[in-house]
Formats: structure tokens, C-alpha cells, sequence
């Protein structure tokens, strides 16, 4: 068993967008890696891809990668996912499956209104999220939501120095 580990599906998934918005250009190696027969892939393999996604493609790309979260529904959490009837089972899933997604980080999430969540990244031992991650994170709940048929959402991050910055509105990523 894989000590530290990430959901091979979502390292599956980065592949899948690279490939489609930048190939040729994944210059980290998905061998050995099998999403469909394995659950777990080694937690380097993806902060490897996410820092070179980050590095060549920019911090846009790794939001986006979630927006095709529908290409890996062989995944039964990604496919259960993305048949929840609200934001709040959506959230309740995602609560019951994260500890078979990562093997240390996770996600806060506070339902403050029927519309409206914050979320808070951290860890449970081991490294914490890097910006990468965390960014990837952000684009696959946003892309869960929508998948489940949330309209009009709209994304504020905490900037380096704590001020919000809006960076998904109107169905765009933007900064």
C-alpha cells in the first residue's frame, strides 16, 4: 500500500486535460499509474504534474482541469458525485469519500447559506497543500457544482495577503 497517496482518478484527470488543451506538453510520466484499476497513486506523482501544469501552463489551467470532471465518471466517487440532488450532499459525499481521495489533506467546508459555502484546505499530518493543489481543488468543486447544476456561481480566494480576489464568475475563470 502507497504511504502517502492521491486518488489516481484525479491524477487521470489531469492527464486528460492536459492532453486535450496542451498536448504533448505533460512532461511528467502517468506510467505505472492506472486509474482504472487502482485507487491510489503516489501524492508526488500529482504534485509533480500540478507544479508543471503550474509552471508552463499557469495557475488558470489548474482551476480548469476540473471542468472535466465528467470524462472520469468510470470513478464511482466522481460519478455518485456528480448525482447529488444539492450543494449539501454534494458536500456530505464529499466528507465520506476524502479520506479515500488523499492521504492527509483536506477540506473544510461551511455551509453558510443554501447559496453560499467557504472552504479552508489543511492537512492531517504531512506536507501541506501547496498552492497547486490547492488551486485544483478549488476548479473541481467548482466543476462538481456545476456538473450537479449549479448556475451563477462566483469564487472568492484569499490573495497572499488575505484580501479576497475574485477569480470565477459568470461560468469563467478569471483573474
Amino acid at each position: 500500500m502507497i504511504r502517502e497517496f492521491a486518488k489516481a482518478s484525479l491524477i487521470e484527470l489531469i492527464a486528460v486535460y492536459m492532453d486535450k488543451n496542451n498536448p504533448g506538453l505533460l512532461s511528467v510520466s502517468t506510467d505505472g499509474i492506472d486509474a482504472l484499476r487502482q485507487a491510489q497513486a503516489p501524492a508526488g506523482a500529482k504534485r509533480d504534474m500540478l507544479q508543471m501544469v503550474a509552471r508552463e501552463c499557469g495557475p488558470e489551467a489548474l482551476l480548469s482541469i476540473g471542468q472535466e470532471i465528467d470524462q472520469v465518471t468510470y470513478d464511482p466517487v466522481w460519478r455518485s458525485a456528480l448525482r447529488s440532488e444539492t450543494p449539501a450532499v454534494l458536500f456530505d459525499k464529499w466528507h465520506r469519500f476524502e479520506v479515500f481521495a488523499h492521504s492527509s489533506n483536506r477540506v473544510e467546508i461551511d455551509l453558510i447559506t443554501e447559496t453560499q459555502a467557504c472552504f479552508r484546505r489543511s492537512t492531517t499530518g504531512g506536507s501541506a497543500p501547496t498552492p497547486p493543489e490547492n488551486l485544483l481543488i478549488c476548479g473541481l468543486i467548482i466543476g462538481l457544482l456545476e456538473g450537479i447544476g449549479c448556475r451563477g456561481l462566483w469564487c472568492d480566494m484569499a490573495s497572499q495577503l488575505g484580501e479576497p480576489v475574485r477569480i470565477r464568475q459568470q461560468g469563467d475563470f478569471c483573474f
